[in-house]
């Protein structure tokens, strides 16, 4: 219902006022914070009271992560980026996960003996927004371990906003800091992860992590991203996409190695 809409907005803005600082430019929210219908979105951005929360200044752009149902039954997970004026910009996600937000081809009589079959619609484009002068390129979760993306030099910096609440206890959100800072190498720039209960960050263009919050650690990441220009390290060297697939191969293994090892202690 919209009232309960409207509750879960305020509900998660409340968390603000405990945030260390006001004064921002960047305030970024994880992957799948709000879950709205495509009519009721627009309180987000049409409530002056909401704005005035979110930003304190009028500088500040609010980034968040959204499930969308949109009026064919049909949902999007997408990441929204909005200032004093509204709405910037959306992006959905490319790459949906399979299974749990998408059937995947070859797989689609599970359908029938599924509940509630997962209907995402993937996004068609990468996309980057200009913040004050910052191209930021933006990504949600599962997009990083595609190195298609690699294509694109025309940002500098990332941010990727992530939901591990799906994970629970698997070692899935380690792998997540480990692609992370896999992409932040790759591409030369440096990254920001926000995450629900992973491991949230701050990550420079070699890799090493500046600052971070642990795994299920409630509270607030500040912090400046570095912006770089130039060409990505796998632009230069194109057998590091064949690497970066090794590396999903080897990621995919070693969390099905997990669940076996866990599976025979059960037994």
């Amino acid at each position: 219902s919209t009232d309960s809409n409207k509750k879960s907005v305020y509900d998660r803005l409340s968390l603000l006022s405990g945030r260390p600082t006001k004064k921002t430019k960047l305030i970024v929210f994880p992957e799948g914070t709000f879950s709205l219908n495509d009519k009721d979105i627009k309180y987000i951005e049409e409530n002056k009271a909401i704005q005035l929360n979110l930003m304190e200044s009028e500088g500040a752009h609010v980034l968040y992560g959204i499930n969308i149902k949109n009026s064919n039954n049909t949902f999007d997970n997408a990441l929204r980026i909005i200032n004093k004026d509204g709405l910037i910009m959306q992006y959905n996600k490319r790459y949906l996960v399979p299974f749990a937000e998408k059937i995947p081809y070859g797989f689609r009589w599970m359908k029938n003996f599924m509940s509630t079959p997962p209907n995402y619609t993937a996004g068609s484009q990468e996309k980057v927004v200009d913040v004050d002068g910052a191209l930021i390129n933006l990504k949600i979760c599962y997009d990083l371990f595609f190195p298609d993306f690699f294509k694109n030099s025309n940002f500098m910096t990332t941010v990727v906003i992530i939901d591990d609440e799906w994970y629970r206890k698997a070692p899935v959100r380690e792998i997540h800091l480990r692609q992370i800072r896999l992409y932040a190498l790759l591409t030369q720039k440096s990254i920001l992860s926000a995450t629900t209960n992973g491991i949230t960050a701050l990550i420079n263009k070699n890799g090493r992590i500046i600052s971070q919050l642990d795994k299920d650690v409630e509270g607030f990441l500040t912090g400046y991203l570095t912006l770089s220009s130039g060409t990505p390290l796998a632009q230069k060297i194109p057998w590091i996409k064949l690497l970066s697939y090794l590396m999903l191969l080897f990621i995919l293994h070693t969390v099905f190695d997990h669940i076996q090892c866990r599976r025979k202690k059960i037994v």
